[in-house]
């Protein structure tokens, strides 16, 4: 289970320099697992799929596009020494997102066993591709998201941060690992402003500026309730075109949290005008309630720390690493836009009163 963790790929147990590789599509230029996928889905399917295609995708999982029978499936794993089992947890999850409204792939078959080398989903295809590569001006993705996000919103959950997969797997009820949101806020905030100094990302004066903020500010995270956060939707995590989104997908980091979270990651992402945008459609003509924005702002702050600190990491500051954050350069390297934006986001929080 995740306990000790603020964001998977950047707490967990899995050596440094297996990250560089794992997290990366460099994981398929290895032996690659096709045999495990061809085996998996015959235990599941009843026969071995015609057709296994590696789709090369970033991020800290395999993914595979199997035909089997007229049929296009995906399958998605895991296959690490950390024995994460949080696949059980994002099946609970995007069961509950679709019965929210919310779009997102039907997962057939889940394989999670804690400890189990190799972790797997098999799920629908959607077709379709993601949308990092839309231009976003005078596109409805903003207008969509904000709803969609909305909608998300609404699905309770019990306690905060990470899913319970002991408690879930007893009792098929899904609940958070902490009892207080402050608990999960601040898990590991000492070591990603420890790292983030060491490397030169932020001076010893602004560091110090972090922790006193989170330390005056500790009452903006004494939340009553969660709600299902997906703490990613980014535009490679959504599946569409310029005119709607089809698909939320990558729900590896949900967890039951505040709404605010989620649009703090858009402000980590992109500009003013497309976090407006979504913003606009999301409250809808609504009023955000006394201290929302504040709440963003904290949020924006404590996403850039370990956002700085796994690019930092993984060495996509280096010249033609992490391409598919490209389009967040704005001209500039993504080394000098992750200080901005880390930067600029503590400036905003030293405004709240």
């Amino acid at each position: 289970m995740r306990h000790g963790v603020y964001y998977w790929k950047c707490d967990c147990p899995r050596p440094e320099h297996e990250r560089t590789t794992g997290f990366t599509a460099a994981k398929y230029d290895g032996a690659g697992i096709e045999a495990e996928v061809s085996e998996a889905c015959r235990a599941v399917l009843g026969s071995t799929p015609e057709i296994v295609t590696p789709l090369r995708c970033a991020g800290d999982h395999y993914a595979y596009r199997v035909e089997h029978s007229g049929r296009t499936l995906l399958f998605r794993a895991a296959a690490d020494a950390t024995g994460d089992d949080y696949m059980l947890a994002e099946a609970a999850l995007t069961a509950l997102a679709a019965q929210a409204g919310v779009p997102v792939p039907r997962i057939l078959h889940t394989a999670a066993e804690p400890g189990a080398q190799l972790r797997w989903q098999l799920m629908e295809f959607v077709a379709g591709s993601t949308l990092r590569d839309v231009p976003l001006e005078g596109t409805a993705i903003a207008s969509d998201l904000g709803r969609l996000l909305r909608r998300l919103h609404r699905v309770p959950i019990d306690g905060f941060g990470f899913i319970d997969t002991g408690h879930l797997r007893a009792t098929g009820q899904v609940r958070g690992l902490d009892r207080r949101y402050a608990d999960y806020v601040t898990c590991r905030l000492d070591d990603h402003i420890a790292y983030v100094t060491r490397h030169g990302l932020l001076g010893a004066d602004q560091a110090a500026q972090v922790r006193g903020l989170f330390t005056r500010q500790a009452a903006r995270f004494a939340l009553e309730a969660a709600v299902l956060v997906h703490r990613d939707p980014a535009l490679w995590n959504l599946i569409g075109d310029a005119s709607r989104i089809t698909a939320l997908v990558d729900w590896d980091d949900a967890v039951g949290g505040d709404p605010a979270d989620d649009l703090s990651i858009l402000r980590c992402l992109h500009d003013a005008a497309y976090t407006a945008a979504v913003e606009s459609a999301y409250w809808d003509g609504s009023i955000p309630p006394d201290g929302f924005e504040a709440r963003v702002r904290l949020h924006t702050l404590r996403n850039m720390l370990w956002k700085a600190q796994i690019r930092h990491q993984l060495g996509y500051f280096k010249p033609g690493a992490a391409a598919f954050l490209a389009g967040l350069d704005r001209g500039r390297t993504l080394e000098q836009t992750t200080r901005t934006k880390l930067h600029e986001a503590l400036a905003c929080c030293l405004e709240i009163a």
